[in-house]
């Protein structure tokens, strides 16, 4: 048996994190749980937590979980928010336990949001040991940082036109995002950190999954940003001091700004 005991207000908001994917892998061990997932390998997103109090786990191990959106429903009535739930796994079954009412639901066989998750982890890894310089064959020429409240707003620009839209990423003087749909465009600056550097000005085009990347991120801490002309872009939180929970992300550029695929 693998399973662990959970606030349901922190599950859900752990979970909310893989917006887009149909299923992932929870790993849980006894400091906590993590999960990682890739997209059509254009987005990779890896969130890492630790317990609370009243949460712990039960045996550990890795969890398989599909139909991800009606998982989170069911989660969701299964208590009234601060209240605990058990998810454990045998015997080729899941079952969750809330205050008031619980169900159960078969595991996936094969997470396919698990497709290049372990070569994206082990180029994160390298990435971490050259101090953000590079990430893979391509060079990171911008870190940029940003505190966490003020870097969330960014996923509110130009939402009445995101559905269907691109999103330009521009790194100079500021962080500048541009959504742009149908000839109409919204933009939003946002000023980095002192710590931050830009070595030449970047430009990059990207689809739905920045902004996916972008209602990632806690609004808590810091959160750095690395990319350039060539790179992928990498979104990394940093929790606040004496709180251990981490979301990263990494997505995929366009290669022109054409219309969407």
């Amino acid at each position: 048996m693998v399973g662990f005991t959970v606030k349901q207000s922190s599950f859900l908001n752990f979970l909310s994190g893989f917006s887009g994917m149909h299923d992932i892998v929870i790993d849980i061990d006894d400091e906590g749980y993590s999960a990682s997932g890739t997209v059509e390998r254009s987005f990779f997103v890896k969130r890492w937590t630790s317990y609370r109090d009243d949460e712990s786990c039960i045996s550990a191990g890795a969890l398989s979980l599909g139909q991800l959106e009606l998982f989170k429903s069911l989660v969701a009535g299964c208590g009234s928010g601060s209240n605990a739930v058990s998810i454990t796994s045998e015997e080729d079954k899941l079952s969750i336990k809330g205050t008031d009412s619980s169900f159960t639901i078969p595991p996936v066989a094969e997470a396919h949001s698990q497709a290049g998750v372990e070569s994206v982890s082990a180029m994160l890894t390298a990435a971490k040991e050259s101090g953000w310089g590079s990430f893979g064959d391509a060079k990171l020429t911008f870190s940029l940082d940003f505190n966490a409240e003020a870097f969330i707003q960014l996923r509110n620009t130009g939402k009445a036109i995101q559905t269907g839209a691109l999103y330009c990423v521009c790194v100079k003087d500021t962080l500048s995002l541009e959504v742009v749909r149908d000839q109409i465009r919204v933009e939003k600056d946002l000023p980095y950190g002192e710590f931050s550097t830009s070595e030449d000005e970047t430009i990059l085009w990207f689809g739905k999954w920045l902004m996916d990347a972008l209602k990632a991120m806690p609004g808590k801490g810091t959160v750095h940003v690395y990319g350039g002309n060539d790179a992928p872009l990498l979104i990394r939180h940093e929790a606040p001091d004496n709180e251990a929970w981490v979301t990263l992300c990494v997505i995929a550029p366009r290669q022109e700004s054409g219309d969407e695929d």
